[in-house]
């Protein structure tokens, strides 16, 4: 089996109020180490992301019209490794052990854990987290609140499983946003999980940020960047124009009008935002950007074994 390669693409362009910017120290295909400002120690994040677990039982039958295409997709998925076919649900056990084994101080979940809201795979995943007694946040992808073919605009269908059935991930947080600090360092989620970020969201990240604290932000789907090739959050191409795939979920439409104005207002406070670094999937594609003051780092599909350490380290 070919090793993949970590694939990088540097975009680095000048900002009106340049703040701090993290340093890249060393990447690898298990670990990447930033130098970080204001630190007094060094953090180490399991970034994980799109294991795309599904665990059914007869209490998800009623589910099925809804959840049948993504229930049997990635059935033929390999871990990285050993080239052997993954079961999701080994797989997430093992990296919750490896968490453990590494002594890790936070677990970030980027989004797409789940293949359906299925609340049998949420017990789950909440059991088997909750064993490592590690500090985590979850935010959702797109495919952990959607059952496609279901009636309802992104937003409410969003709001409606992430209550309804993936509130135990959540710990009490707020789906759309939420924060923890961990060893000095602010812990953000923001649920990008729609492509649209909304003026509550966009307020509560400025919020955070006038803490004064390191950032890791956590979300599903990366921002844009110059060498963005994909459909992401802010992409100015973004709408339904390049929407193709929207009959094959079974879902609403992009929007005609294309980006709200929080969503690209958003992504210029963070990459203008000094001291901060963000974690997502989606693409399923190991990507790292550097924008302005803004690290981003965007990880392999974790059902096939991908577990990156993300290790923060002091710069004096």
């Amino acid at each position: 089996m070919k090793k993949q390669l970590l694939a990088i693409a540097l975009s680095i362009f000048p900002l009106v109020g340049v703040g701090q910017q993290n340093n890249i120290i060393s990447i690898s295909r298990d670990k990447i180490a930033l130098g970080v400002h204001g630190l007094a120690d060094t953090v180490n994040i399991l970034h994980l992301t799109d294991s795309h677990i599904t665990i059914a039982n007869e209490d998800d039958e009623k589910y099925m019209e809804y959840a049948k295409r993504m229930a049997n997709a990635y059935k033929d998925t390999r871990h990285y490794k050993s080239g052997k076919p993954t079961a999701a649900s080994d797989v997430f056990m093992e990296q919750m052990r490896y968490a453990g084994n590494m002594n890790v101080d936070f677990i970030g979940l980027t989004g797409d854990i789940l293949n359906y809201p299925s609340p049998t795979a949420v017990n789950f995943v909440k059991e088997t987290i909750d064993s490592t007694m590690i500090p985590y946040l979850f935010t959702s992808g797109n495919h952990d609140w959607h059952m496609e073919g279901t009636d309802g605009s992104a937003d409410k269908l969003r709001e409606q499983w992430s209550k309804e059935v993936l509130s135990p991930l959540y710990n009490g947080a707020n789906y759309l946003y939420s924060s923890k600090v961990v060893k000095g360092v602010n812990f953000i989620t923001i649920d990008n999980s729609t492509y649209q970020v909304n003026k509550q969201q966009l307020n509560f990240f400025c919020l955070e940020r006038a803490k004064g604290l390191p950032i890791v932000l956590l979300m599903h789907i990366p921002l844009y960047t110059p060498t963005s090739t994909a459909m992401v959050v802010g992409n100015p191409s973004w709408g339904a124009h390049v929407d193709n795939n929207y009959k094959l979920e079974r879902r609403e439409q992009w929007s005609k009008e294309g980006n709200s104005t929080w969503t690209v207002d958003f992504v210029n406070e963070v990459i203008n935002t000094p001291n901060v670094t963000i974690l997502c999937g989606h693409t399923h594609q190991e990507l790292l950007n550097v924008w302005g003051n803004m690290v981003q780092i965007c990880a392999d599909i974790s059902r096939n074994g991908s577990a990156r350490i993300i290790q923060l380290v002091p710069i004096q």
